[in-house]
């Protein structure tokens, strides 16, 4: 079957190593870890804030229950981006040899209470 033929919803649920639904759960599974590093790093009043966090192009995003909450975590972004770099969760922006994901910038978002 050619990757642009219409595929079958059985078969795209079905599973396997590389069905759609593996590589979200997968996906997802590194979202939660890096957001549990993320969040041993920072203090308890903003870990009990900090809903998500998603890794993608060298940027790291994070998601804050509320936009108070948010503006704080971005107040906090040098502090943040120094630790994860010093923890060596993410390679500083000038190291070329470290294997670690480089880390160029942090953005952080506001959760949606309503969809729709």
């Amino acid at each position: 079957m050619n990757n642009k033929d219409p595929q079958s919803l059985q078969n795209i649920l079905a599973g396997g190593p590389n069905s759609l639904l593996t590589r979200l759960a997968q996906q997802q599974a590194d979202n939660n870890t890096l957001l549990g590093r993320i969040r041993a790093l920072l203090t308890s009043h903003f870990t009990q804030h900090l809903l998500a966090a998603t890794y993608r192009q060298e940027v790291l995003v994070l998601v804050a229950d509320s936009p108070a909450w948010a503006n704080r975590i971005r107040f906090e972004n040098a502090n943040i981006q120094r630790a994860l770099i010093n923890q060596e969760i993410f390679a500083d922006i000038q190291d070329k040899k470290s294997k670690l994901p480089i880390l160029r910038k942090i953005v952080v978002r506001t959760a949606a209470s309503e969809i729709g």
